[in-house]
Order: C-alpha cells, then structure tokens, then sequence
C-alpha cells in the first residue's frame, strides 16, 4: 500500500524518496533493498538499502521506473511503477505485505543436471534469491551514520589437519570501510583464474560479493542444494562447482549457508579446483562468515583464505601444511554507540596490562589484561547447561567510567523458528542479570553461534542494544555498557 509522505526534496534532477514500513504499517523496515530499473526490459537504473528508520532516497533518469522492494525471508514487493519527468521528485510511503518465504519446505535431492528444470529448479532459484539479497545487502550503504568498524587481520600456520603450528599474530586497523577484501573482478577471474602464478610464487583469491553475483560466475557454475547436518542442522546449503573448467585455470567450488528458519545467509566456505595434485591433498579453500544486525545493516564478521605450504626436495618440492590468512570484524559503531562486539579482550602489550605507561606495541608480547580474564562465577545467571552453552559477561558503566551497581542486564535472541500455514513465526528467548558493586554482571547458559542483543538498564536510562555471537569454538563473550546521562548527583553505588 502507497500513500504521499512529506519528506526533505533532493536539491536537484529526478529523485524518489520514501518510507517503508513493516505490515503492523508502525514499524520502520530496516535493512530492505530498494531497486529501481526500467520496466520495459527490467534494466537496473539503481538501488540502495533503507536505513534503521525505513528511509531511502534514490537519485533516477527520467522516464519509466519501477521500483522493488527486496527483504530477507519476503517475496519482492512492487513498491510502484511510475514516470519521472525532468527534475521531478517523487516521495512515498509504502506499507510492506507479509509475504513470507519458507525455506524450511524446501526438500533437496541430489542430482547430476547442471541446469535445473521444474520443482528442483524453482527450489534452487528461491534459495539462491535470498542468498543474492544478503550479498546485496553487504555491497550497500543506507543513509544512517557510517559505522566505524575494527577489524583484526590475522596470520597462521597450520598442519594439513588443519590444527595450529604458530601463534596467531593480530593487525587491528579501524575504519569506515565496510568491504573487509576485494578479489579481482569477475571478467578477471573467468580469465586467469582463482590462483595466479609468477616468478615470486601464487596469489589465491577468493570469491567476494560483487564475483558472487556477476553474470561470468553464475554463467560458469551449478548451482545445487543440500541440507545442513550435525553443526549445521537448521542450514539448507547452496552449491557451486565449475560447468566446464578450462585447462589450466584454478576454479572454485563451494556451499551458501542459509537458516531454514529465518533466510539469513550465515556462511560460506569455498574449495580449489585444478590444482597440481600434490597440492590438491592440503584442500586448500576458505569461508566467510555473514552478520545482520537489528537495523538490517549487512556485514562479512570473519573470513579466512587457507593456502598449500611447500618446502622444497631434492626433486621438486612437498606439501608440508597451510598458510592461514584471514580476519574477523571485533567492533561496529554508529558514532558514539557501539552496535556489534565479537566478544573477545583485545591483546595489549604486558607494559599496558600491569598498568604501567603507553608503550609501542611490541610483536609477540601480547597478553590479555589481568582484569579481562577474571569472570565471577558468584554472578551468573543460572541458564541453559551444555555444549553449545556459554557465558556472556562484562561491565556496566557511566560516562565518567564509574561502575553502576544494579544495573538490569537483559539479553535476547530469537529460536524456533516455525512456518504454520504459510506464516513465519519465532520464540523469543530472554536471560537477565543485575550487575554487582563494581558493576560487573554475568549470564550463564547463553547459546553460542546465535545472535544476541544485549541491553543494560539502570534507573530510567537505558544503553543502546548491542549485538554479540559466540563462535562454536568460544566459551564467553565480554560486553562491557555504557549508560548515558547518568545524573552526577544520583547515588551511586561504590
């Protein structure tokens, strides 16, 4: 449903602006994709992704323009089809259907056929819709404040089993920058390939978003589905593997991760094809890890690249385990908010732990603080026990970084998700704690590898929701919050 909405015009040229809410016609749509194209041959013009209160603006050609409103786990949505004279602007307000897409029906079944026809096809097709929609999505900026991320890049070796022979050295950067890597351009890559070779040694690539959704790939790989089992149980996966691979050219093969239960794409992992054999046994590859936030802002949280290590014979040379290049998203913030964690204690050098002054940080002598390792068991909220349990800790503060004793600690995710008659429905689980003197809180029993929101509210004021997930292989995740406007008069417990 449209209807007119008074909003800032564009200063000049053709431009369509708008809102789009959730069905409940309250809600601001976050995170939804917004295409313009021509309706004639379907011809992209442009797109962008609405920001955390449902708000795009598009900057258009005159003429003829249809516009699509795209949403994880939802059927496309004409917003409107419409005609743009010279420095016309348009704004609407659209009220989005519940249209619900539910993978959680979708049967697999293997098959040799590249192109698939008939049910198999259509399945294949819906899949691969809301697999192209995230990697959209991690490809846009909405008009909300850039968030600054930081980021740790990492390097490893590891034995042909995969297990650690060094210590993981960490580079942090921090940034606006939202594409952590860029891999050569999709007519590139159909053209020489995943592994480039020169007098200095190889370079291998990886697929990213814009290679994902290019014509060179699609044109050049199966597309298949299967299901996720044991970790994975709940994921239905997307495969690709080469149709025809030129001699000569290194290629790659892989599976998109999606939750049944909500759409979201979570993982990809890829391997290389047409390697020399004795390379071939390391299986060497890589994966990329997706997150969505709350607002629906899109981001690649960790990705890793493994390569064959050589030593070299008498004859030739052997395989003698990986090279591990990779990185991991450990902080999001829109301005002076944080929005996303991984959880984890940034290393600092042994100077700074033990309180001494700034120092230089010095490669190889990182440790973690002595206050970040300590968790009291005394405050954690009895939960869920288990293998796929963890703890969620921290610290609740105010601006002054004094500690705010009973502070209610709440923290969310949603589980069970269920389609009934077409409709998508969810349980939303919640576990809290009040902080301690010193500010401290825990909560034990948290699942691992589930997104979490975590909120802190301390009298009439509350922090801003943040996102947290414990990886399988983490036991516990450190928030630490900060509650604003905390009156300097209030009682504050020491």
């Amino acid at each position: 449903m449209c209807g007119a909405l008074l909003l800032p015009s564009p200063a000049a040229g053709q431009a369509i602006s708008g809102l789009l809410l959730q069905p409940d016609s309250v809600t601001p749509a976050a995170g939804v994709i917004v295409v313009a194209s021509r309706p004639a041959n379907d011809s992209l013009l442009a797109r962008t992704i609405t920001s955390g209160n449902g708000r795009y603006a598009l900057a258009l050609p005159a003429g003829p323009v249809r516009l699509r409103a795209l949403r994880i786990g939802h059927r496309p949505f004409v917003v409107a089809t419409l005609s743009l004279g010279a420095n016309e602007t348009r704004q609407l307000r659209t009220v989005l259907p519940n249209t619900p897409i539910v993978l959680s029906t979708i049967t697999t079944s293997v098959t040799s056929s590249c192109r698939q026809t008939g049910a198999a096809g259509e399945a294949v097709a819906t899949v691969f819709e809301e697999a192209r929609k995230a990697l959209i999505s991690t490809t846009l900026t909405s008009r909300d404040a850039r968030p600054i991320v930081r980021v740790s890049k990492y390097s490893e070796q590891r034995s042909l089993g995969n297990r650690s022979q060094s210590r993981r050295l960490h580079e942090f950067s921090e940034g606006a920058s939202l594409r952590p890597f860029q891999s050569l351009t999709p007519d590139s890559l159909a053209r020489v390939g995943y592994v480039e070779r020169d007098a200095l040694g190889a370079t291998y690539w990886a697929p990213d978003a814009d290679v994902l959704l290019s014509e060179p790939f699609a044109a050049a790989h199966c597309l298949d589905l299967t299901n996720g089992a044991g970790d994975l149980a709940g994921w239905i996966g997307l495969t690709f593997r080469p149709a025809a691979r030129p001699a000569g050219l290194v290629d790659v093969r892989g599976t998109l991760w999606l939750d049944r239960g909500t759409s979201e794409l979570r993982r990809m992992e890829y391997w290389y094809e047409g390697l020399p054999a004795e390379l071939q046994l390391a299986r060497p590859g890589g994966a990329l890890e997706f997150t969505r936030l709350a607002d629906g802002f899109w981001f690649i949280s960790a990705w890793e690249i493994r390569m064959p290590r050589t030593a070299l014979q008498q004859v030739g040379s052997r395989v003698t385990g990986l090279s591990v290049r990779g990185g991991e998203v450990w902080r999001v913030r829109r301005g002076d908010d944080l929005v996303f964690t991984n959880g984890e204690v940034e290393p600092v050098p042994k100077a700074v732990a033990s309180g001494a002054a700034k120092q230089e940080r010095v490669p190889g002598e990182d440790v973690l603080a002595q206050a970040d390792t300590m968790l009291p068991s005394s405050q954690c909220a009895q939960g869920a026990k288990g293998a796929a349990a963890g703890v969620l800790h921290g610290r609740v503060h105010d601006e002054r970084g004094t500690p705010l004793g009973d502070a209610v600690v709440s923290v969310e995710w949603q589980e069970n998700h269920t389609a009934t008659n077409g409709q998508l429905s969810r349980q939303t689980r919640q576990m809290t704690a009040v902080s301690a003197r010193d500010g401290n809180y825990a909560v034990c029993g948290v699942p691992r590898r589930q997104l979490l929101t975590v909120v802190a509210q301390f009298g009439a004021r509350k922090t801003p929701k943040v996102a947290v997930r414990l990886a399988e292989h983490e036991e516990r995740a450190r928030v630490d919050l900060l509650v604003r406007g905390v009156r300097r008069d209030a009682p504050v417990k020491p």
